[in-house]
């Protein structure tokens, strides 16, 4: 009678832990699902915020002052960018905004930039010298000028003096070329009659008329490989006419790398000038000798 007594007692007291344990692992269930639920609604949440986000616009406008506007310093007078624009068209470009601007650029986008009240009437120019022009000149141009100045500079004491509208050769005190840029075109201007190549492959142009090439009235743009080598030909007899001999020399690489406009401001190679708005700049024919007066360098063999 005591044995079934404690078998009952013991029954009881297992089934109260039993119970107990399943009590305990019904909470625990119940609370890994709430954990569960506020964990997914406040992921949904993060994205839903992260999606919030992204779609709000970042705002950039544009004053004399670049300036990169984030979302929460946006002014509550904010204009459109196109209109900030429109008013800014004064200015010869823009730059575009692109996360930090470097220096040097930013100082260039400032120089191209500066345009007072009291000059607004007039406009403003680059007066470029000719090292400035072969500075920026394509490649080909360059490799064009190294071909025809060293094959002048080829012939006996014929020396070359850059000035800041153009390169000029000599033959002692005779003229023999004057060499100018215009975009991709060398222009080389000889001493020679132009009537007298009419009816030759030599396509000269006669520019006798102009004060400035009195010396060297012939005309001969080189803008191809062939004209290249009929220029050497014509050379050769511009020297030979004058009596300077051929000789054999080691050429001379004359390559100069190109460069941006505010690093030849800052070299003296480019003028910032400020024109009357009645009057226009007009090519080489507007050039005056007064502005050739600031040698660069000679070269004497």
């Amino acid at each position: 009678m005591l044995k079934i007594s404690m078998l009952a007692a013991f029954t009881t007291v297992q089934i109260a832990v039993l119970a107990c344990v399943s009590a305990l692992c019904l909470t625990l269930f119940i609370v890994s699902i709430i954990m569960f639920a506020l964990s997914k609604k406040r992921t949904k949440s993060a994205e839903k915020l992260y999606r919030q986000k992204c779609e709000t616009p970042v705002i950039i406008y544009q004053t004399k002052r670049i300036e990169v506007l984030q979302e929460a310093e946006v002014p509550a007078s904010y204009v459109p960018a196109e209109e900030v624009f429109a008013e800014e068209e004064e200015y010869d470009e823009v730059p575009t905004v692109m996360g930090e601007i470097a220096a040097a650029e930013a100082a260039e986008a400032a120089a191209k930039m500066s345009f007072t009240e009291e000059n607004s009437q007039n406009s403003m120019r680059y007066d470029r010298s000719f090292r400035a022009r072969l500075i920026q000149s394509d490649d080909e141009v360059k490799d064009w000028y190294g071909i025809i100045k060293n094959s002048i500079l080829a012939h006996d004491k014929v020396t070359s003096r850059i000035s800041w509208k153009y390169e000029s050769f000599s033959y002692k005190g005779t003229a023999v070329a004057k060499l100018f840029i215009k975009g991709k075109t060398l222009y080389l201007y000889l001493p020679l009659n132009a009537a007298d190549y009419a009816d030759s492959k030599y396509k000269i142009e006669d520019v006798s008329d102009v004060s400035q090439f009195a010396d060297t009235p012939a005309l001969y743009k080189l803008k191809s490989e062939r004209r290249i080598k009929y220029a050497q030909e014509l050379i050769d007899e511009v020297c030979k006419k004058l009596g300077s001999k051929k000789l054999k020399i080691q050429p001379v690489d004359y390559y100069e790398p190109n460069n941006s406009d505010l690093a030849l401001i800052n070299k003296g190679l480019i003028k910032r000038v400020m024109i009357d708005a009645d009057k226009s700049f007009i090519g080489s024919s507007g050039y005056t000798e007064a502005q050739d007066n600031d040698t660069e360098f000679d070269d004497k063999k």
